[in-house]
């Protein structure tokens, strides 16, 4: 897709309409509008990722081509709150931060260390 078509599904979708529906305007599958979608809040979501004051977080974010509001879903939080987190604006609860180390796979001390 162009960087026209890709500004013009991105419109069409915060319009409201269906990714079938910004497919089927493309002529493309709904899985490559999906994909494309995705790839571009993964691209926008740098600056987030690159704000978090947690490197070892940033890495699995990194690695697993997350996105911040991805990562929020993975365990119910909002994706605000994880972003307040993420950059040291906002303290996690116990409960949070058991669910991201649950994801992460990391141990606390890798998880919130700041070096």
């Amino acid at each position: 897709m162009t960087i026209d078509e890709k500004v013009e599904a991105f419109r069409m979708r915060l319009e409201g309409n269906t990714i079938q529906e910004i497919a089927n305007r493309f002529g493309v599958s709904k899985q490559y509008i999906s994909e494309e979608l995705r790839t571009e809040r993964i691209r926008s979501n740098e600056k987030i990722v690159n704000a978090c004051i947690y490197p070892n977080i940033r890495k699995f974010l990194v690695r697993e081509r997350l996105t911040c509001r991805d990562f929020s879903n993975e365990f119910g939080i909002s994706y605000a709150t994880l972003y307040n987190i993420l950059t040291g604006k906002a303290e996690p609860r116990k409960k949070t931060i058991d669910r991201i180390l649950k994801c992460t796979g990391l141990t606390y001390e890798e998880a919130f260390s700041k070096d």
